[in-house]
């Protein structure tokens, strides 16, 4: 799989729901996933973009997603993906796209285009209204409650949208929304494979244990996986 784009943690989703695909279809047996973010380089670093750029941080995570029965793997049960575009410019980035200009005499003179853009308001209020609707979503079509989740592993935004996903779904059992952002801040599309590498290392889950992987991201896009040990 090809390297994650910036800002782009629902590609994780995706490629999660690919590889599932392609495994329950027979057409592979093995499917590697690969997600990199280098976002320091392309941040503006000054004071007046600190709100933006002091929430960024460059990491990469990879998985295997498999065929091969393994007591010790996590098993994929269902992904759900969703996206409005009409709020493209409150989180995400201009150029190159095919909207905004890809030649680069064009983008020359859009510099702005190129960095990143949030609206950091809705983008809260957004994010923590759809992930917590399409976890919803998935938890009914496969006929669980959030009562049934042991783990929550989300994509690393903020504190502040973790805490309000967990009171979104009504999910409060100590410590099981797993969080990295105090070390490593928003990876973007690396942050929940990393997330997800801390919490089995600390051999905290357990058979048996559903887990939920939710996600947003530029766009907007959104949705979660849930998953079983």
């Amino acid at each position: 799989m090809p390297p994650a784009s910036e800002l782009s943690p629902e590609l994780a989703q995706g490629l999660l729901q690919l590889a599932r695909a392609l495994i329950v279809s027979g057409a592979a047996s093995h499917v590697a996933i690969c997600l990199a973010e280098i976002q320091s380089r392309y941040l503006d670093l000054s004071p007046e973009s600190a709100t933006l750029s002091m929430l960024f941080g460059d990491g990469a995570s990879a998985l295997i997603v498999s065929a091969t029965p393994d007591p010790d793997a996590i098993e994929i049960l269902d992904v759900n993906l969703a996206t409005d575009g009409a709020f493209r410019d409150d989180l995400g980035i201009r150029c190159p796209g095919t909207e905004f200009g890809t030649a680069p005499t064009l983008c020359k003179t859009l510099l702005p285009d190129f960095a990143p853009r949030m609206n950091g308001q809705s983008v809260i209020l957004q994010a923590s209204r759809r992930i917590a609707a399409a976890c919803q979503a998935l938890l009914e079509r496969n006929h669980l409650t959030s009562c049934d989740i042991r783990w929550i592993v989300p994509h690393q935004a903020n504190a502040n949208l973790l805490a309000r996903i967990a009171r979104g779904l009504d999910f409060d059992r100590a410590g099981g929304v797993v969080s990295v952002i105090e070390d490593l801040g928003n990876t973007s599309s690396a942050s929940m494979g990393i997330a997800l590498d801390s919490l089995r290392r600390d051999g905290s889950i357990e058979p048996g244990d559903y887990l939920l992987l939710p996600a947003f991201a530029a766009g907007f896009t959104w949705g979660a996986a849930l998953c079983r040990a």
